[in-house]
């Protein structure tokens, strides 16, 4: 019975220890911020990529399975053109609301087999679908060497109502280096602030990188 409770309490320990890495921001001595998107690819990322490859800006785009089997070409230019791919589950539900490890597993595995077949490469990043974890989800991670992203800059886009000025302001006053900044393509106002927030960022001597780039750019700089 000890031997077990000590298995518990181990098992109990690494499950913390693993959902205590959740990326927020990076600590970094360079000059370097993330633009992320999630829910893709959906509307407006065609436009979205456009811009990017008109303005040499590179970003990481945490996709749904699902619209990954509707348009994995853009999956195929996204990679081609330098962003980074991550995976943001197969149909968008709450995961701590599924009820079962197999049910979370199931769609975080079949994002991944999809985005192989489609675009040829293997995320290393997962946000989760309204940024909701539990301990399974974290297991789940754990067993693909996923990582946790979050965001240390919301600019709520996904609000019906929010306007291009308000997506601008939320996502650069008092930006700084290593922010990750959550926002999504399909959302007109983010689309149209867009132009504005490269502009502005760049204005701060901020250059644009992926996630996993900014992560083994601040670990080299470390050691």
């Amino acid at each position: 019975m000890q031997h077990q409770i000590l298995l518990a309490l181990i098992s109990s320990f690494a499950t913390s220890l693993f959902a205590s890495t959740d990326i927020t921001h990076i600590e970094t001595q360079q000059p370097l911020v993330c633009l992320s998107f999630d829910d893709g690819p959906s509307e407006g990322t065609e436009e979205l990529l456009d811009l990017f490859k008109r303005e040499n800006v590179k970003a990481t785009f945490f996709v749904m399975g699902k619209y990954v089997a509707k348009k994995p070409e853009l999956c195929q230019r996204m990679v081609a053109e330098g962003h980074e791919i991550g995976n943001h589950s197969y149909t968008h539900p709450h995961l701590d609301k599924l009820g079962s490890i197999d049910a979370i597993r199931q769609e975080i595995e079949s994002t991944q087999a999809i985005i192989e077949s489609s675009a040829g490469v293997t995320p290393l990043l997962f946000r989760a679908p309204y940024l909701d974890t539990n301990a399974d989800v974290y297991t789940v991670l754990n067993e693909h060497n996923l990582v946790s992203v979050h965001a240390s800059r919301y600019t709520s886009d996904w609000k019906s109502n929010i306007t291009a000025d308000e997506v601008f302001k939320a996502a650069t006053e008092s930006a700084k280096a290593g922010d990750i900044i959550l926002m999504h393509g399909w959302s007109p106002a983010t689309r149209e602030a867009m132009p504005r927030i490269i502009e502005n960022l760049r204005g701060k001597g901020l250059r644009f990188v992926t996630v996993s780039e900014m992560r083994t750019l601040a670990s080299a700089i470390k050691k």
